[in-house]
């Protein structure tokens, strides 16, 4: 079917139109992407609610840039994946999800840790690794879960003795790019690393009942993987 010069040329003119905004669509995408590496914020703000001092870290005397190329590997290159995961965005089973998600950001954490030009004193770094190690250790072993108070009949999702509902459902509100999205999100790593520090290693909150990993990922598994 042939069209007439002024439909055709509409017509030209549509599809041009159409792929010139597609290509902007695939360059934004890839801005909001390299837009993650907000290290020189992200850090500072992960660092703060561990409080490993009375005088806030002072990381305007660390050199950020010589650390950048490694957190960038290790951390913000994930940093899609791990919400993903973490929020559950792609429906797949809940659990598995959520300690895939918790796996891959505490291994990006402990690369991150690695990073000793990063730290701008002793006791900051010592407080990021304690927390770190912690939280790995808690999501290796199994100690994710999910379900009801049996006194409040309120949904709980616990890491360890941690009751972190609320602060999983901020990781929902997180969207990369802006220098508040990066801020934003290291608070709530921050807050969720000083969670699990001060009560992850108490008992399982009442309620919670072991979760037999292997099954779960026989039954509901699919692609998802540590």
């Amino acid at each position: 079917m042939k069209l007439g010069g002024t439909a055709g040329g509409y017509l030209w003119k549509a599809v041009g139109m159409s792929l010139y905004i597609l290509s902007g669509l695939a360059e934004d995408a890839g801005t909001v992407e390299a837009a993650w590496p907000q290290i020189p914020i992200l850090l500072p703000s992960i660092v703060g609610p561990l409080k490993p001092s009375e005088e806030p870290p002072r990381f305007e005397d660390v050199k950020l840039s010589t650390c950048v190329s490694r957190l960038q590997a290790a951390l913000s290159a994930n940093i899609t994946r791990i919400l993903d995961l973490v929020t559950n965005r792609l429906q797949r089973d809940y659990l598995l999800s959520l300690r895939a998600g918790l796996h891959h950001l505490s291994q990006s954490l402990e690369s991150v840790a690695l990073a000793n030009d990063c730290w701008p004193d002793e006791l900051t770094e010592q407080a990021f690794k304690t927390a770190v190690s912690q939280m790995r250790q808690l999501v290796d072993a199994g100690r994710v879960n999910a379900g009801y108070c049996p006194f409040t009949g309120n949904e709980q999702t616990t890491l360890g003795g941690s009751e972190v509902s609320k602060l999983l459902r901020k990781f929902a509100k997180v969207r990369p790019g802006a220098k508040k999205e990066a801020r934003k999100l290291g608070r709530v790593i921050g807050k969720l690393l000083r969670e699990v520090q001060e009560t992850g290693n108490g008992p399982d909150p009442a309620g919670a009942v072991p979760v037999d990993w292997e099954m779960r990922a026989a039954m509901f598994g699919g692609s998802i993987e540590l």
